[in-house]
């Protein structure tokens, strides 16, 4: 009975899988960083709601794990800030037009992260205040899971959650 040891290895290494790398993500290749597209409010006036510009995935872009992790804690950037934080993002993450576009008078921006494993997530505004979540969206645990770094434009003068 050699099958069942295997199947039960199988069974322990399966979610594990999961939380590396998709080389089949449309849209993604191993040099880029996985990006969300921009939802078209940048430029004009800020959204009522978080809008998610742009998001980086450590799983494309594994040199850049040190910048993705200190950028992990929720913080809100507004005003001449937000040029500072563009020009300073790393080389491969430079060039976004949902970034470079934004109308500083109006938007802020919450940058924000978690881990990928089983997680995603989620920004909300309530009575003048953002709040950034991280969601379980499956029941189990990695041995790793890459970091994603997620960029939302949020109305300016909005106080971010403790």
């Amino acid at each position: 009975m050699k099958i069942l040891p295997a199947l039960v290895l199988l069974a322990l290494l399966l979610p594990m899988a999961a939380c590396g790398e998709d080389d089949d993500t449309p849209g993604t290749t191993p040099d880029r960083p996985t990006r969300t597209a921009s939802t078209g409010q940048t430029g004009t006036a800020a959204p009522e709601q978080p809008a998610e510009l742009v998001s980086w995935s450590e799983s494309t872009a594994r040199d850049q794990s040190e910048w993705l992790n200190s950028h992990m804690q929720p913080r809100l950037i507004e005003g001449p800030r937000i040029a500072q934080f563009v020009a300073g993002l790393p080389e491969q993450f430079a060039g976004e037009d949902a970034l470079e576009t934004i109308d500083t008078s109006t938007t802020a921006l919450l940058v924000a992260g978690f881990s990928e494993c089983a997680n995603a997530g989620e920004a909300s505004i309530e009575d003048g205040t953002v709040t950034y979540r991280v969601r379980k969206t499956d029941d189990y645990v990695c041995a790793w899971a890459p970091v994603r770094v997620q960029v939302f434009a949020i109305p300016a003068g909005v106080t971010l959650a403790q």
